[in-house]
């Protein structure tokens, strides 16, 4: 999981593909460049489903209005796919941002030399905005726009007018990831694919990831660049709404009439290679980047800039190429054309080469968004290409509509210039032509990228050492594609990251604590309910939904009004980040060093604003359809009314609240993060996407931690129909089952991360160690049946390549993993080759249920709540087992002698992402024991271990049932004296701490005649039960006829009148699952065992009495399991401080007591004797 070499080979770039604003070919884009052509126009015909005219307003106050009549776009496109390996139908259905991807990334692949490369280690990391497509937005329009018209005309008795919509390809509602799966599996490639939105530093982003993915050896080429092709009319509204777009339309960064940014589209590709592969394979090399500068904005709002920021990035960069900044002739400035943004910019710029000396203009500035317009996510890649091609035609290319600088553009005695015509660009003499690329996003996202034009080219092997793998590594079966890689990293001993801090809410499960319940097999088992808001459509889904959220006023640095317009999936995310950085505690942690990393998918929310214009469209027919005016005050009247039924307008507030990236950026910001922080989509495998790409800067030493979630909102009813269309699961399904597919539901979680050894080093909780994460690509989740089976073979074969890859990059044999969690899609077909994957690998026993048959189907969310659910068994000791209304916990014990509990979790997406994750228990080096612990060493606690129960014992002692009640009304005061925080109460060793200090403060009273005892989980509930068993006393009642078990008390006790013996019984009285409910309620006992017994799991025969429903027959079981179970509970006993004055055993049961009472001691030895007998 980390750099085998020295972390600085430089990055050759040695394929580009384009498509922009007026370049339908790279050679066309730089005669626009060269040429300082401004491509803005007014929208193509039928582009915007508003006419321009009824779409645009000068008035600022108008809603659903447009404030500038001009964008820059790509026409008469027509995508050259020869060589993309989809069905033809498939590609036709696709939104045209997928078909600009497509395109571009093939056109670079073909740029670049591919035949020695092995296409399974070739990755696409593009940047995408999580925005509405054109295509999402008609999906919105198809599914709850009809449903609208259909109602209105209903209600005033009119027919429906005659349907112009057409129905649009389910596979457009996953937007997020949608490109990169698309031409990943058009090209064949097999590595890592997704998206990320990191606002308009997306693409730089993008290349980072690609570049440590290559140096680390992971993959030997990425195609990495941005795409945007959003819904135009929502980019041009929601910029509107921002007071950020040009009124004139015309982009004129740096210069005296810059007046607001334009919006463009396209894509911009670009095949990634290590310099010293490229070389070997013969690659034409463009360009070779030498580094990257990444970090967050942790000062002023979500939309001003901040030098502080933007210097942090540009001074990693040039820290890591060792470069001065007056080295670099030209930088491709991020320049929007806003005044503030370009001052700002241009300020930063100047901090830095003040630094040293300089001479004055000797530096060009510019920005290609004056050309093509701001591409969004895509814009760093447009700056890439315009830098690459401007060295290779040895050109310092001009900027369109600059004439003179604006009044904060102070060029004269700086070190910079704009050009408005093209000069050439001469070598310097001391180094090759050098240029910067920046990218700086809305949220607070800064990227600076360093290049340089080759140098003479040598041919050589890669800089890039990577470890063999264990050449001892096999499978137990034949799985598909278990070949071993010589390039496969092995992360080193001791390279590895943990979970520091969780949060979860999912559904009806408001935190860790309800969600962990749920997710280890106990807790409350809610029914799915019908979904409130649900457009009107008929047969309200049934699921776990998150209908609303409470934020309470003050909560966050976020004014309340724009809290309450915010999308719910962003506060959702924030809610459950902060549970998670509230329990790993950031007070000594370096936070411009702390990163946020986030899946998601699109809020299909963000597409009810085209619902509102397209309504506006056809609101004049409508009207005279119903013998309604169709102009004038009632009219608009009429009009505003039937929008706001329908939904809010797009307001600034909303804007914001509506970007994908902001996820993220919100974190950052509230907590005052300032490394790397953006959002991530590879569908149900999102949130384990950034579990890598957190995990992957932690050991680079990029940052210091990190704070990983996903969200998902994935109950919204178009998505449901979405999944029921392309094979997924059907939302009117009542309950998960094994024959049912899988029920859907909101929600969302959060990890906190830090390096392994820096937690040893600084103290703190860890929860779980990421021992590796293995990654492939392939083809799932097909569309139509006819194509299942093939789909499931490729499952099987692609998921295996990723559980080979994870466990090859962790040093481990499957064997050392026995247990591993499926994830289950809800197709059968899907499942069983998941499972067959799982099984080839592992083994059939080492098969767990997984999370979504507990808590849903979390759309983006699902993969990284299976990683929460695995770290949960592994703190907890517990295994989830069994599916549906079968689903239980067991105890997870182990044999330490076989080393620390690991566990596997698989996620596949839709999208063809297979990833496999092994966790591990942390393990501290054992403490030196003292000599009052020898009884502990042995495997049995004595009260006097100090071993810290889940549950506090609370006795009260009196003469008459009056004094009982005083002592109770003491014991309701002491736990509400000491609360306790609500996560689960045996972290914080709260409730056994109180237990303890009331036995110290209200010692045994021998002679008292009456006693009454509680046992309670945490004070909430010692509370409620010392009042309940006061009340009764006080009406006469016995207290422990109404309290669960939990009371214990008796008119005329026994206790006095005689001594206590324990009895231990012989064979025959066993029975499947006996001690299971025991341990599982206080497991600290076994915990303690496990610390005096290399083999407890053996001894215990777990896997044969917890796991089996059959009788237990093996008498070597009976032996072994009834010994155990007998020391358990006698330890248990004495963790309460109740010793026996006698002990009788019977036939068997004579060698329980002995063991139990200490009398005996090597169990170990008595498990060797036992098995070899």
């Amino acid at each position: 999981m980390i750099d085998k070499g020295d972390g600085s080979e430089p990055i050759a770039i040695v394929g580009l593909g384009g498509v922009l604003p007026g370049a339908a070919t790279l050679d066309d884009f730089w005669r626009v460049v060269e040429g300082g052509v401004d491509t803005a126009s007014e929208p193509p015909p039928d582009r915007w489903c508003l006419a321009l005219d009824q779409a645009y307003s000068a008035d600022q106050a108008q809603s659903d209005r447009v404030h500038s009549r001009r964008a820059c776009f790509v026409r008469d496109f027509t995508p050259d796919l020869e060589g993309i390996d989809l069905p033809s139908t498939l590609v036709e259905s696709l939104d045209p941002m997928a078909h600009l991807a497509l395109h571009a990334g093939r056109q670079a692949w073909h740029d670049a030399v591919t035949d020695p490369v092995d296409p399974t280690r070739v990755g696409v990391m593009l940047g995408n905005i999580v925005l509405p497509t054109g295509s999402a937005s008609a999906m919105a329009d198809w599914i709850v726009g009809r449903r609208f018209e259909r109602e209105l005309f209903r209600a005033a008795g009119v027919p429906t007018p005659p349907e112009t919509r057409e129905p649009v390809a389910a596979i457009n509602r996953w937007v997020a990831g949608l490109p990169a799966a698309m031409l990943a599996k058009g090209l064949g490639l097999g590595g890592d694919r997704f998206c990320i939105d990191a606002a308009c530093a997306s693409s730089l982003f993008a290349v980072e990831l690609a570049i440590d993915a290559l140096r680390q050896g992971r993959l030997d080429a990425v195609l990495a660049g941005g795409v945007s092709r959003p819904d135009s009319l929502y980019t041009q509204m929601g910029f509107s709404q921002l007071l950020a777009v040009s009124p004139t339309g015309r982009c004129s960064p740096f210069d005296h009439k810059s007046d607001g940014l334009v919006v463009g589209e396209g894509a911009g590709i670009l095949v990634l290679k290590r310099l010293s592969d490229a070389r070997e394979h013969g690659d034409r090399i463009r360009a070779v980047i030498r580094s990257v500068g990444l970090s967050n904005d942790v000062e002023g709002s979500l939309l001003a800039p901040s030098r502080e920021g933007q210097l942090r990035a540009m001074h990693g960069a040039y820290r890591a190429a060792g470069w001065s900044p007056t080295q670099v002739d030209l930088v491709e400035c991020h320049a929007t054309g806003t005044p503030v943004g370009d001052s700002v910019e241009f300020a930063s710029l100047k901090a830095l080469w003040t630094e040293e000396k300089y001479e004055p203009g000797q530096s060009v500035i510019g920005s290609a968004k004056s050309n093509t317009g701001h591409l969004l996510t895509g814009a760093g890649a447009v700056g890439l290409l315009k830098t690459v091609l401007a060295m290779e035609n040895r050109v310092l290319p001009p900027t369109a509509n600059f004439e003179e600088p604006g009044a904060k553009i102070d060029l004269g005695g700086s070190p910079f210039r704009v050009l408005a015509e093209a000069e050439p660009w001469e070598s310097p003499s001391d180094h090759p032509r050098r240029a910067a690329v920046s990218g700086f996003g809305f949220g607070g996202t800064n990227a600076h990228v360093l290049l340089e034009e080759p140098t003479e080219p040598t041919r050589g092997r890669s800089a890039v050492s990577v470890l063999e793998p264990l050449q001892a590594y096999s499978r137990k079966t034949d799985t598909p594609n278990t070949k071993t890689n010589s390039l496969d990293p092995v992360a080193p001993e001791g390279a590895t990251v943990a979970i520091v801090g969780m949060g979860a809410r999912v559904g009806p499960w408001k935190n860790l604590a309800e969600v962990a319940d749920r997710l280890l097999g106990r807790g409350e088992d809610h029914r799915p309910r019908p979904k409130e808001n649900h457009w009107g459509l008929p047969d309200s889904p049934l699921g776990w939904f998150i209908e609303e959220l409470e934020i309470p006023i003050g909560r966050f640095k976020i004014p309340p009004r724009e809290v309450e317009e915010a999308l719910p999936q962003q506060m959702l995310m924030l809610q459950v980040a902060q549970q998670a950085i509230a329990a790993a505690d950031l007070s000594d942690v370096d936070r411009l060093r702390t990163g946020v990393f986030v899946g998601v998918e699109l809020d299909l929310n963000t597409t009810n604003y085209h619902l509102r214009w397209a309504l506006r469209s056809r609101a004049a027919a409508w009207a005279e359809r119903l013998g309604r005016r169709a102009a004038g005050e009632e009219f608009n009247q009429w009009v505003d009314a039937l929008c706001d039924s329908l939904t809010p307008s797009l307001n600034a507030n909303r804007t914001i609240g509506g970007l994908g990236s902001i996820a993220a950026s919100r974190i950052a910001r509230e907590f005052g993060l300032g490394g790397p922080s953006y959002v991530i989509s590879s569908e149900e495998t999102s949130g384990v996407s950034a579990l890598q790409a957190a995990s992957r800067a932690l050991l680079q030493g990029r940052i210091d931690c990190a704070v990983v979630g996903a969200v998902d909102l994935a109950g919204d009813v178009r998505s449901l129909i979405s999944l029921e269309s392309t094979g997924g699961f059907g939302y009117r399904d009542h309950a998960p089952s094994r024959e049912t597919p899988i029920v859907p539901s909101d929600g969302a979680v959060a990890f906190v991360l830090k390096r392994t050894g820096d937690v040893e080093r600084d103290g703190g909780q860890m929860y779980a160690v990421v021992r590796s994460i293995g990654t492939a690509g392939g083809e799932s989740y097909p569309a139509r049946s006819d194509s299942m089976n093939a789909g499931a073979s490729n499952t099987n074969s692609s998921l295996g390549e990723a559980i080979r890859r994870s466990c090859v990059e962790a040093g481990l044999e499957p064997e050392d993993v026995p247990y591993a969690a499926v994830q289950g899609g809800g197709s059968p077909l899907e499942d069983r080759a998941e499972r067959s994957a799982i099984s080839g690998a592992f083994g059939r026993d080492a098969v767990l249920g997984g999370a979504k048959d507990r808590i849903g189907n979390t759309g983006a969310a699902a993969g990284l709540l299976s990683v929460l659910g695995a770290t949960l068994a592994l703190h907890e000791h517990v295994l989830p087992l069994g599916t549906g209304a079968r689903a239980q916990a067991a105890p997870w014990v182990r044999d330490r002698i076989e080393g620390p509990r690991r566990i596997g979790i698989s996620t596949v997406s839709r999208g063809g992402s297979f990833s496999h994750v092994i966790l591990e228990e942390y393990e501290a080096k054992p403490a030196a024991t003292s000599p009052s612990a020898e009884a502990g060493a042995q495997g049995r606690p004595s009260p006097s271990d100090g071993l810290s129960l889940g549950e506090g014992l609370f006795v009260v002692e009196g003469a008459q049932n009056e004094d009982l009640v005083q002592g109770l009304r003491e014991l309701i005061e002491s736990a509400n004296g000491e609360r306790p925080p609500n996560a689960r109460p045996e972290a914080a060793g709260g409730i056994h701490d109180l237990a303890e200090e009331w036995w110290k403060s209200h010692p045994g009273q021998p002679e008292a005649p009456l006693g009454i005892a509680l046992i309670a989980r945490n004070t909430d509930e010692l509370s409620d039960l010392a009042q309940s068993a006061a009340d009764q006393l006080e009406r006469g009642n016995d207290p422990s006829d109404q309290s669960a078990g939990r009371i214990f008390f008796s008119q005329d006790p026994l206790g006095p009148k005689g001594g206590l013996a324990f009895i231990y019984p012989g064979s025959g009285s066993q029975y499947p699952g006996m001690g299971r409910e025991l341990c599982l309620q206080w497991p600290e006992i076994l915990r303690a065992q496990d610390r005096g017994n290399e083999s407890l799991s053996s001894q215990l025969r777990a896997a044969e009495i917890w796991r089996s429903e059959s009788k237990i027959r093996d008498a070597r079981t009976v032996i072994l399991s009834q010994v155990a179970l007998g020391t358990v509970t006698t330890d248990l006993m004495a963790g309460f401080g109740v010793c026996p004055d006698a002990v009788v055993g019977y036939s068997l049961g004579e060698t329980a007591g002995l063991f139990s009472v200490g009398a005996w001691h090597e169990r170990d030895e008595m498990l060797r004797r036992v098995t070899d007998s």
